[in-house]
């Protein structure tokens, strides 16, 4: 949590380490974000505040963090609940604005993921470019319901997370939760709560011992059970262990 600039990437190489052959590597952010010329940005704390040029060359790339995960699990599901104000960006002068190009209005939410990748699902808490709601408990609006279908998960990932965007729609206005989903097979992965996962009962056991009939068509041909001969002629009958 509160990661500086060397820490949020230690931790992302540490994550995609761990995520190598695992089935599924779910990656959750809440925190600041931004976007500028399309590309979006993840803000650790200790980015300076009110030079645009700045955050981002000490921002993590959305896309960037992407790539690095992809290839390491079966499945990577990655939810930004992001895209809150900035409000030293949101104070700077009209001078500092146009000295870096843009407005304000350009760096608000996150802009869509650009990289294609494969086996992926995104999840946004807002449409592109729009801001979020911070709430006012411990988890945002967003969050509160990703924790509330996350207590009894049914169904496919890719429709968990498509589920929490239209309870999200139902209970609030102004923002618009998306998925995005990336060459995921239908049906493959799926999300169950603790101990409701069948556990399957061992086979019954068979007998060993039993009627062994045998027709063989060819001459001088050998039967043997277990590497054991029990018969070389013709038709062999032998109850055998």
């Amino acid at each position: 949590m509160n990661l500086d600039e060397n820490s949020f990437y230690l931790t992302l190489r540490r994550f995609a380490t761990r995520a190598k052959g695992a089935e599924i590597a779910l990656l959750y952010y809440a925190g600041h974000g931004m976007q500028n010329a399309r590309q979006s940005y993840l803000l650790p704390i200790d980015v300076p505040g009110s030079d645009v040029e700045l955050v981002i060359r000490n921002s993590i790339g959305l896309d960037s963090l992407l790539q690095r995960l992809d290839g390491k699990a079966e499945l990577t599901v990655a939810v930004f609940d992001v895209c809150r104000e900035i409000p030293d960006l949101d104070d700077a002068s009209g001078e500092l604005m146009r000295d870096s190009g843009i407005n304000p209005s350009g760096f608000r939410g996150l802009a869509r993921v650009k990289s294609k990748g494969k086996s992926r699902i995104v999840a946004y808490s807002g449409a592109a470019g729009q801001l979020v709601k911070d709430g006012r408990g411990s988890h945002s609006p967003y969050t509160d319901i990703l924790l509330q279908e996350l207590e009894n998960p049914s169904g496919e990932v890719d429709k968990l997370f498509q589920k929490v965007a239209w309870n999200f729609s139902q209970c609030y206005g102004g923002q618009n939760p998306e998925v995005l989903i990336q060459g995921v097979q239908p049906g493959r992965f799926y999300m169950t709560p603790n101990g409701s996962v069948p556990v399957l009962a061992p086979p019954t056991p068979v007998s060993l011992t039993g009627h062994l009939q045998v027709n063989v068509n060819v001459g001088n041909a050998e039967v043997r059970v277990q590497g054991q001969r029990v018969s070389g002629t013709k038709t062999a009958v032998e109850d055998q262990p």
